[in-house]
């Protein structure tokens, strides 16, 4: 095996050239060592030793940390492709075996093993991740109790994750052939191998979302089997991806996973875990195959439950022929009989002394009502003369009798004063005098306002009015109006009216005001 001076000689430089021309620089040095490592050393070998400062580069994946033992160490490399296919986490102070390459890492002229693989010392690579994949899910409260789900007592669908061929499925489908109640799905799966895992979670989450479509389950539970083998065959069932996949479903899960020494994490996670796929089988079926006894036990219940029943209903019935009343039942009806003539008798007394004070009480109406009579009649007559005495004298047509007459305007409003009046308009005013047998229509020419004058005779005049109308006669009026000559006005009024009664006013006849 050739040496570091052997490989030394084969880079000296050509003759003719001065001792300062082939000094080192520290990087060709090591790559001078590297080299000769590499000549002298194997290409694979490996070294056992225990790992300390152990660490995970956060963005390449690479693993860096140093191999020891009692008395050396060194370094080690890990690089990230490599450490994927490992079945474990390494970490502090485990003993390990590490195989690969010798190198120095030129830029700090250290060397350095290149590890391609590695593997635990007295626990299998296997046995560890297993070990480490349970304290995650342990610690994350995935194997509780608590969270785990009872089992449908009678289900009537099971969905069968199992391959046919595997050992385990005839005793599975032998136990259900006993109870034609349930339907089985039966879903192929792989039971071992690389990729059984991933394709289970596969077939997991086809099933999981046929269901969300359907917006239920079709299945009350869920079962996954397969028969014994070594942990290498097993291992699918270690998955951590499966068993986090096994939480989320929608219906409990039963695992029969081996034999009754093999315990794999599915079987952790599941909420029930049977030991075989036979027990499995029997777990799900269990209260159909104990229908039969249970029906007895039911039956029994009942019947004991009706016998009990039907003895007390016997004992009441017996106490109640010796009950007095139904030996002699007269004695029921007797004080009813004698109550209900009491009743009789207090119901015809009550309506005859109703009856009296009914009777008493029209006997004071009828006097009430006469008395009122004889008395009140004379008294509203009386007044009614009174009040007719009033309105007569009330009557504008009495004042109008004794020689006095009503002045309005067109509208109809009452003329009482001579501001009412206005004068000087471009239509003069028109007046409607009103007397007893008709109206007088008249145009106001001018008003004057006299001094009061006083008077000894019953009427009063507060006010003369002096005026100039033009005046035409009512077609109301069918008689002459007599002029009456008022010794305090300016000028006399002579109204006359002879046209027909219904015939229109012609306004040449119109009599004037002098």
């Amino acid at each position: 095996m050739p040496g570091f001076f052997d490989t030394f000689d084969d880079l000296k430089r050509p003759t003719g050239r001065t001792e300062d021309d082939d000094l080192l620089t520290p990087q060709a040095l090591n790559k001078l060592v590297e080299a000769s490592l590499k000549k002298s050393m194997p290409a694979r070998f490996g070294v056992r030793g225990e790992i300390s400062n152990f660490s995970r580069h956060r963005t390449s994946g690479h693993l860096y940390f140093t191999l020891k033992d009692a008395n050396a160490s060194v370094d080690c490399v890990m690089f990230a492709q490599r450490a994927s296919t490992l079945r474990f986490d390494p970490n502090d102070g485990q003993d390990v075996v590490v195989e690969g390459s010798v190198g120095v890492y030129v830029p700090r002229g250290r060397y350095q093993i290149y590890v391609q693989s590695m593997r635990p010392i007295g626990v299998g690579s296997l046995e560890m991740q297993k070990r480490q994949i349970e304290e995650r899910l342990r610690a994350e409260g995935l194997f509780d109790t608590e969270r785990k789900r009872s089992l449908p007592r009678y289900p009537k669908r099971v969905a069968l994750l199992s391959s046919p061929q595997a050992a385990g499925f005839a005793d599975i489908m032998k136990v259900w052939s006993r109870t034609p109640m349930i339907e089985v799905d039966v879903i192929d799966i792989p039971v071992q191998g690389n990729d059984a895992a991933a394709r289970i979670v596969e077939r997991l989450h086809e099933l999981f979302s046929h269901w969300n479509k359907k917006k239920q389950s079709t299945a009350d539970v869920i079962v996954l089997a397969r028969g014994g083998g070594s942990l290498e065959d097993l291992w699918a069932f270690n998955d951590e991806q499966l068993a986090r996949t096994l939480t989320r479903s929608p219906v409990p899960v039963v695992t029969g996973i081996g034999h009754e020494i093999d315990v794999s994490i599915a079987d952790l996670v599941a909420d029930h875990h049977a030991h075989t796929p036979t027990e499995a089988a029997n777990v799900v079926a269990q209260g159909w195959l104990n229908a039969r006894q249970t029906l007895a036990r039911i039956e029994l219940d009942i019947g004991r439950s009706l016998r009990v029943m039907l003895g007390a209903a016997r004992g009441r019935i017996a106490r109640i022929e010796r009950h007095e009343t139904l030996r002699r039942p007269e004695m029921i009806f007797r004080p009813l009989r004698i109550r209900l003539d009491e009743l009789d008798r207090h119901l015809e007394q009550a309506w005859a002394d109703r009856i009296e004070r009914a009777s008493s009480r029209l006997r004071d109406i009828e006097r009430s009502v006469l008395w009122s009579r004889a008395r009140l009649v004379p008294d509203r007559r009386a007044r009614i003369d009174r009040i007719d005495a009033q309105l007569r004298a009330l009557d504008p047509r009495g004042v109008l009798r004794r020689g006095y007459s009503i002045t309005r305007r067109n509208d109809g409003s009452i003329i009482t004063r001579t501001a009412d009046l206005q004068t000087g308009q471009p239509n003069d005013e028109f007046l409607r005098t009103q007397l007893i047998d008709g109206e007088v229509i008249s145009r106001l020419v001018d008003t004057h306002v006299n001094t009061p004058l006083t008077s000894t005779d019953d009427s009063t005049v507060d006010r003369a009015v002096d005026h100039k109308v033009d005046h035409k006669v009512d077609h109301k009026v069918d008689n002459t109006v007599d002029t009456k000559v008022d010794p305090r006005a300016d000028s006399i009024s002579e109204t006359r009216s002879d046209a027909p009664e219904d015939s229109p006013i012609d306004p040449h006849r119109q009599g004037r005001l002098f």
